[in-house]
């Protein structure tokens, strides 16, 4: 689960950072980035920094359906592997 977590939150920082530091005075930095990455899937977006470039949505909106669908699915297979392994 922490390997999944940290996998799409590096890819996830990457591709925005990479989208959107040239055209973005919000992103100028991959620190900027991940601040951005770790705000909007985590569902705070606190909207002080938003992408402005088609690519920069595409990037968020599939960093953010990959969350909604490999988090849940990762930490639901780690607690059944936990209480599979409790019922022995």
């Amino acid at each position: 689960v922490v390997l999944s977590i940290f996998t799409l939150l590096s890819i996830s920082t990457g591709l925005i950072y990479s989208t959107e530091h040239s055209v973005n005075p919000d992103i100028p930095t991959y620190f900027d980035a991940l601040y951005f990455t770790l705000t909007t899937l985590t569902t705070v977006g606190f909207g002080d920094i938003v992408p402005v470039t088609p690519e920069g949505k595409l990037v968020v909106s599939g960093s953010i359906l990959a969350g909604v669908a490999v988090i849940p699915a990762q930490a639901g297979a780690l607690v059944e592997a936990l209480l599979a392994r409790e019922t022995y």
